[in-house]
């Protein structure tokens, strides 16, 4: 279990140096990302791959996005942060050595050394443990030879052991001799414009062979291929990933050392066995905005997981979302039907006695279209975020009281004493509501056959003005790439989070408390930049023919200062 949980975290760092690496040559190539040089040398082992082209224009225009200049950096202090938590040092010292050489790059102002490149997983045969390998081809102005002379200098005056390739593949191999776990080889060659990297020597070949698709035409014609990656897009197409999951889980298991009897032992041979999942595709591309569009062919063995699997449809029906105020930090949504599913494949797997408990406290759920939960920053200079929760169903009095019990629970769990509840006018309708001393309470209203809680007045206000066409509601805000999300796919669930809104609040935030913390921030103002420049982001879950969709949508950070 050891070697594998090494190769996984070499995966992790050639993955996360392929994510850092692009390049800027500006072609008007309309081809599929898939006729790229190096994904031409992909072999028919492959169990997973990522690849991309840098000479496609919409990578071109991702990278002078604000997305594209501000995700290297973001990306980096991910990795980091997961190196040091799990103390590897030594695989820290190598990313940063890949930074000193120019193959990784932290900022969008430096020349590219890659122009197009494939990683892909395989394992070692008959070992079964994983490997991972990269083949590159150099962008103009890179010489490969020359960033291996200097990576192995570095490598060499930091303390790691390697020993020198010769020809017919310059380079090296690195050994990195870690505190804990046993040692790990990488193996390094490169002509001037061809970059080989693995962690099986045997794989360095083809890297400098010509190119032969017959590997990736055999990857495109799995069962798991065709229903994931499916209809492609030629043109836009940033980047790509796809993961045979049916066999990368049977390499897995075969590397599990045989069922010894223990329980634990014969549970993890029956869970890679049963892994319900058969492949899954990841497409980034850059049109109009940035969407990343993942599909999951579903492939469920066993009854519990079929039920689990039948439970994710929904109805289609109108969402409750497009009525939120338009100003919200984050809010979700969720299909009625799917909700009414997940509580039927829920109560299916308790005893009778709490199916009897539980069935009467969760009957609002049968009556529901559909379900938001947001939440936006304080109103009416109040310093606390203020929760909506929004539902539309065919029994609106049914709801209504649900929502009410809910609260009138969670008040008596919290030992607050809140009093009775009153009744009072709002823009006509009369609303229920209950009031803490410190100002926070509760509002109940009905609108349109839509049900309303919330912590504040106003969003009631905000929402019933909404449902009455006499104000905006969210969705008709929301940015045209998640308007396409909510109008083309019937989603199960939609959600959206306004980075732009939340860096907002955060300095306000950070204004307000400047005065008991000596002026010191909180969040450094770089990180609350960056997350002005995110934007807005929307994304969408659906299935159809046992495909899952999860899609998402990033808008530019100038339209999240919309109100």
């Amino acid at each position: 279990m050891k070697n594998i949980k090494i190769g996984f975290r070499i995966s992790l760092i050639i993955i996360a140096f392929t994510a850092l690496v692009a390049c800027s040559k500006d072609t008007a190539n309309k081809q599929s990302i898939l006729d790229n040089p190096s994904i031409q040398k992909l072999p028919a082992s492959a169990m997973a791959f990522l690849t991309w082209d840098s000479t496609r224009p919409a990578y071109q225009k991702f990278r002078l996005s604000q997305w594209g200049r501000a995700g290297n950096s973001a990306l980096l202090d991910t990795f980091k942060q997961i190196a040091e938590r799990s103390q590897d040092e030594k695989l820290l010292g190598l990313v940063d050595a890949f930074i000193k050489t120019g193959l990784i790059t932290t900022s969008s102002d430096q020349s590219e050394a890659l122009r197009d490149a494939v990683v892909f997983l395989t394992t070692d045969q008959p070992s079964h443990q994983p490997g991972i390998t990269l083949y590159a081809s150099a962008n103009q102005g890179t010489n490969f030879k020359d960033k291996l002379r200097v990576l192995e200098d570095l490598m060499k005056s930091s303390g790691y052991e390697t020993s020198k390739r010769t020809s017919p593949y310059d380079g090296f191999t690195l050994k990195i001799v870690r505190a804990q776990g046993s040692p790990i080889s990488l193996h390094f060659a490169a002509s001037q414009d061809i970059l080989a990297v693995s962690s099986q020597e045997e794989l360095l070949a083809a890297a400098f062979a010509e190119p032969n698709p017959a590997g990736l035409q055999q990857v495109k014609q799995t069962e798991a291929f065709l229903k994931t990656a499916g209809a492609a897009n030629p043109g836009d197409e940033v980047s790509m990933v796809f993961v045979d999951l049916r066999k990368l889980m049977g390499e897995v298991n075969n590397s599990v050392p045989p069922v010894t009897g223990t329980a634990e032992s014969q549970k993890i041979h029956e869970t890679l066995a049963n892994f319900p999942a058969q492949g899954l595709s990841w497409s980034r591309r850059m049109g109009r905005t940035l969407t990343d569009s993942i599909a999951i062919s579903l492939d469920p063995k066993t009854e519990d997981q079929r039920r689990w699997v039948n439970a994710l449809s929904g109805s289609g029906q109108a969402y409750s979302f497009k009525k939120l105020p338009p100003d919200i930090l984050t809010g979700v949504t969720f299909d009625g039907a799917l909700l009414h599913n997940i509580k039927e494949a829920a109560l299916a797997e308790v005893t009778a006695e709490e199916r009897s408990q539980l069935s009467p406290q969760l009957a609002f759920l049968d009556t529901l279209e559909s379900f938001s939960v947001a939440i936006r920053s304080g109103t009416g200079g109040s310093p606390f975020p203020e929760l909506v929760l929004v539902a539309t169903g065919s029994n609106v009095d049914s709801i209504k009281q649900s929502f009410r019990n809910g609260v009138d629970q969670i008040v008596q769990a919290l030992g607050l004493k809140l009093g009775a509840w009153q009744k009072k006018q709002i823009d006509k309708a009369q609303i229920e509501y209950i009031m803490s001393p410190l100002g926070i309470g509760a509002f109940l209203a009905q609108s349109s056959g839509t049900t309303i809680l919330s912590s504040s007045e106003s969003a009631v206000s905000d929402i019933m003005r909404a449902q009455a066409g006499t104000a905006p509601g969210l969705g008709d805000k929301l940015p045209d790439g998640a308007q396409d999300l909510l109008k083309q796919s019937n989603p199960l669930g939609f959600g959206y989070i306004n980075f732009f809104r939340i860096a907002s609040v955060l300095e306000n935030v950070q204004g307000s408390l400047a005065m008991f913390t000596g002026g010191k921030s909180a969040v450094e103002q770089e990180k609350v930049e960056y997350l002005k420049n995110l934007g807005a982001l929307a994304g969408s879950a659906s299935t159809k023919d046992g495909i899952l969709r999860l899609e998402a949508s990033y808008d530019p950070g100038t339209s999240g200062a919309t109100p």
